[in-house]
């Protein structure tokens, strides 16, 4: 399998977790401005998701998507993480997960760029946009605890 195809294939299953894992986080926020914030940055990873899903039907290839264990694993931790927190430290619980994620995703997508240096340009390019994302998103995420 070709660098570019296992990039994308990274890409891709990344922005699907996020999505799956911000709607469930979802379940839990009260904040109409935490809401807002999570709904663009879900639309902004199944965009994302769409297009590295079409860059892999380009190569021959189908969405990897995580499985049943990874799906589970993410709600046991939302429910753990968030669900059982007094309701003044809900949203901070939300901020801190999302955080998280962010920086995860960074992270990741950063080792998998240097693991397939010799992916097409095009293959980076969407993973560079994913960084960004993540960078945006996290400077949202801090402006929350700024107020």
């Amino acid at each position: 399998m070709s660098d570019s195809v296992k990039l994308l294939e990274e890409c891709n299953k990344g922005c699907n977790t996020a999505v799956k894992s911000m709607i469930k986080i979802l379940e839990h926020v009260d904040n109409e401005k935490i809401r807002e914030m999570i709904d663009k940055y879900t639309e902004e990873h199944k965009k994302l998701e769409e297009k590295s899903e079409l860059l892999l039907k380009q190569q021959g290839k189908s969405e990897k998507t995580p499985g049943f264990i990874v799906e589970n694993m993410i709600s046991m931790n939302t429910t753990m993480k968030i669900g059982w927190s007094s309701e003044e430290k809900k949203d901070e619980k939300v901020l801190e997960m999302l955080r998280e994620g962010c920086e995860k995703g960074i992270q990741s997508l950063q080792q998998k760029q240097e693991e397939y240096e010799q992916a097409s340009k095009e293959s980076h390019e969407i993973a560079e946009t994913i960084i960004a994302v993540e960078k945006d998103f996290l400077e949202e995420i801090d402006a929350f605890y700024e107020r």
